[in-house]
């Protein structure tokens, strides 16, 4: 019988003995096969636990690491934006001081 094997039950350890093609088609499709008491046994295709965490832990930094880059993106905005309110006020009070002298210069030669 060179093409069997003795697999062990996952929950009891009982000898499941499966043909090497069936065995390979069990672990392709994640069937559920069963021990001589019943025991249902899968070969998992699905992520562990951890794996899924693992993955859920990346996807959380990734996505803090984008805030933390439009925070920052947003804090270089918010002070170029203060640098050009502060340019433009000082602009509204020189065109405020050229106005005023040439109301002054317009009423003296008035």
């Amino acid at each position: 019988m060179s093409g069997d094997l003795t697999i062990s039950c996952a929950r009891c350890g009982v000898g499941i003995c499966l043909s090497t093609a069936h065995h390979a088609q069990l672990k392709r499709t994640g069937e559920t096969f069963y021990c001589i008491n019943g025991h249902g046994n899968v070969y998992n295709h699905g992520k562990s636990e951890l794996d899924r965490l693992r993955e859920e832990l990346e996807t959380v930094r990734k996505e803090r690491d984008r805030a933390w880059q439009t925070i920052t993106e947003r804090g270089r905005r918010i002070e170029e934006l203060k640098l050009t309110v502060r340019g433009l006020k000082g602009a509204i009070g020189r065109m405020r001081k050229q106005r005023e002298r040439e109301e002054a210069h317009d009423g003296e030669t008035a």
